[in-house]
């Protein structure tokens, strides 16, 4: 293929101001650049790929297919780096000019030499790949070195610290390449050499590989070893691939159920992929280290042209979740987000991004959307725009699309991000750095809540002062609070043994709530029951108060030991009007009573006076304490003075008298048929209802 007649690059006037773009804290900065930080007129950049210097986090290099002009087809091999994180950048021409080039995909190894692997095509057609080596952070590179190859490649390396530490894995996709379906190299010598290639079971074509922290191998894609079957993920395993001693075997494949299937062309990319499957482990040292995750933007079943879905396995890719909706624009909007792309920070947070259409029903405008998860892909971040708006079929290169993927690498406090846009008027490249400031306090939310700058009692990953208000109860009883007539409530309900979930709106119509449907809401006080997260049984071990925080519902005391982790397993019905389902809620109050001197009875002055000195605006509902650990509802309970007036207010409340040693009592709540219905605490079942 020939190169463009007339380069925009070697003319002049063919300059403007680069874009640098910002919504809200996030800022997009244009990466494709003449040598003196103009934005190039009449080019086009895209399918962008990054690598970090891990030993300095402030180098940065970038790669991405240059089109010299958007009159020709032919491409070359594009880069820049930055060495004050990613704050302005330095494109110093291409590798190799005048040489056709495409795909380029970047990585780093724990000495920091950046490795740039690209595609070109030899006289006769064949697809093949060089890689190139940075030692000075991307500002150089080292002659090609030959390494088999094909179309749509991907590169990871080890930087685990084992016995495969330094080793570069290499995969392409099945056709169109050098040596049919054998798609797989390794270099064990640091990019000299490259091993010859063997086959990957199910051919995973259309992905990525990544290396588990103990040096495991992944390779996922579609389905490739017959003919490009778009509708079958699959992922590939090797557990010998990190012993330089042995030609790496793949001791695991599968299919794995995404919700849907890739997607080649469609409205936003004619003639591209809609994504790629992200293949990515967590490295963290908790719980979660070796969970692999696989996140796509996929076509799930009905009119919804594309979803972002993840799935997550715990055993090393054998078994896998259920599919998970990451974006959470409501169904039947029929918005396309693709090219979802994923990274794992070393916590182990995972961090999301797509081009998402939701704000333009045309399909003609895009915008770059992001969402996080801090419990290992269980439940996400609402989803938030980190771009602006952009227009993404402008500035076709003779190719309509904008590439085929994106790349994002995350880190403690955020993640980097590199992807193409068209806020110029044409395909360029950004760099764009993630880091969450709902407090607009200048620090990352993820940072504030690792220092203890921030409280999250939830543990969601946003700071709790950025959340409705969420008052504690330091007891181990359920305490429900009626609600005004029509006001509704809303709960997020969680089978932790099941991975089901979704939000129950209720609303109050004469004292009962018949109505549920799964939609969010309003933060409200539920009463539920829970199992031990083991799932082994369903015995309920113990009763305390959830509310709802916007997001998800968080226990906030009545923890049987600390640490130890509940999910909501199902909500009580009311005893007078049982809902067709598990989930619903009593109308009815209850009042948890505290024995605090331990002498069989709530002695008024003794175990409640400090609970009851807090005052409150004319009216208002009150959450009393804390005082020895306890708070007390007196919702409903101020005679408008502006405060709990103590026998005014609360005397007749508090005249009952529970069993010794009992922290509490359940008061007309809890539904039963006979005494052994109750909690221990509760020693008669009067009129359906437990009571002390």
């Amino acid at each position: 293929m020939p190169p463009a007649p007339q380069a925009a690059r070697d003319d002049p006037a063919a300059r403007s101001v680069p874009a640098t773009v910002q919504i809200g804290p996030f800022v997009s900065v244009q990466t494709n650049l003449d040598e003196f930080g103009n934005n190039i007129v009449g080019d086009a950049a895209n399918e962008p790929s990054l690598a970090i210097d891990p030993t300095n986090p402030d180098r940065i290099a970038v790669g991405w297919r240059q089109f010299d002009s958007i009159a020709s087809n032919f491409r070359q091999a594009g880069r820049a780096y930055s060495n004050d994180g990613g704050s302005t950048w330095t494109f110093p021409g291409v590798l190799e000019p005048g040489v056709f080039r495409s795909d380029p995909v970047l990585d780093a190894d724990a000495q920091g030499n950046i490795y740039y692997l690209s595609l070109s095509i030899e006289d006769d057609g064949t697809i093949v790949h060089e890689v190139f080596k940075s030692t000075d952070g991307g500002v150089s590179f080292g002659p090609a070195v030959s390494a088999f190859g094909g179309d749509k490649s991907w590169i990871a390396i080890d930087r685990t610290g084992g016995i495969g530490a330094g080793n570069i894995y290499i995969k392409w996709q099945s056709f169109g390449n050098c040596c049919g379906l054998n798609t797989f190299i390794r270099s064990t010598d640091a990019g000299l050499t490259y091993m010859s290639p063997i086959p990957v079971p199910l051919g995973p074509s259309f992905g990525q590989v990544a290396v588990g922290p103990d040096g495991e191998v992944y390779v996922a894609g579609i389905n490739a070893v017959t003919s490009q079957n778009f509708s079958t993920i699959v992922l590939a395993r090797s557990t010998d691939a990190r012993n330089p001693a042995v030609t790496p075997t793949f001791d695991h494949s599968t299919i794995v159920d995404m919700g849907g299937s890739m997607r080649i062309g469609g409205t936003p990319n004619p003639a591209g992929l809609l994504g790629q499957t992200e293949v990515e482990v967590d490295h963290s040292s908790g719980p979660s280290r070796g969970n692999v995750y696989l996140l796509g933007s996929v076509n799930p079943p009905g009119s919804d042209p594309l979803d972002v879905m993840f799935v997550r396995s715990t055993d090393g890719g054998v078994n896998w979740s259920a599919p998970l909706r990451v974006n959470d624009d409501p169904p039947g909007t029929d918005a396309w987000q693709w090219f979802g792309t994923m990274s794992v920070a070393p916590t182990g947070r995972i961090d999301a991004i797509w081009n998402d259409t939701r704000s333009d029903p045309t399909v003609a405008f895009s915008q770059l959307y992001y969402s996080f998860s801090v419990d290992t892909g269980i439940t996400w971040s609402p989803n938030i725009p980190v771009s602006p708006v952009f227009e993404h079929s402008l500035g076709y290169p003779q190719q309509d699309k904008l590439g085929d993927y994106y790349e994002m690498i995350s880190d403690d406090i955020g993640a980097s991000v590199i992807y193409a846009a068209t806020f110029n008027g044409e395909q360029d490249v950004y760099y764009l750095r993630i880091e969450p400031d709902c407090n607009e306090n200048g620090v990352s939310d993820f940072e504030d809540i690792a220092l203890g700058d921030s409280v999250d009692a939830n543990g969601n990953g946003i700071p709790d002062t950025c959340e409705p208000p969420v008052a504690a109860v330091a007891s181990r009883f359920i305490m429900i609070t009626p609600q005004e007539e029509s006001q509704p409530i809303a709960l997020r309900v969680k089978n932790l043994c099941t991975g089901e979930d979704g939000w129950v709106s209720l609303t109050n119509s004469g004292g009962v709530f018949p109505a549920i449907d799964f939609d969010d809401g309003p933060q409200g006080l539920v009463n539920v029951a829970l199992v031990e997260a083991s799932c082994s049984d369903a015995e309920f071990r113990t009763r305390t108060e959830w509310r709802g925080t916007g997001n998800k519902l968080v226990v906030t005391a009545g923890m049987i030991a600390p640490n130890t982790e509940f999910e909501v397993f199902e909500v009580t019905g009311a005893c007078s009007n049982p809902v067709e389902t598990s989930l619903g809620i009593t109308p009815e109050r209850t009042w948890v009573y505290s024995d605090a001197d331990g002498d069989g009875q709530v002695t008024f002055f003794a175990d409640l006076f400090k609970m009851f000195t807090n005052t409150a605006a004319a009216g208002d509902s009150l959450w009393t304490g804390p005082d020895a650990g306890y708070e007390v509802d007196t919702q409903g309970q101020d005679t408008p003075d502006g405060q709990t007036t103590f026998f005014t207010d609360i005397f007749s409340a508090f005249q009952a008298t529970v069993t010794s040693g009992c922290s509490g009592v359940w008061l007309g709540t809890t539904c039963c048929t006979a005494a052994s219905d109750c909690h221990s605490c509760e020693t008669s079942c009067t009129a359906g209802h437990c009571a002390p």
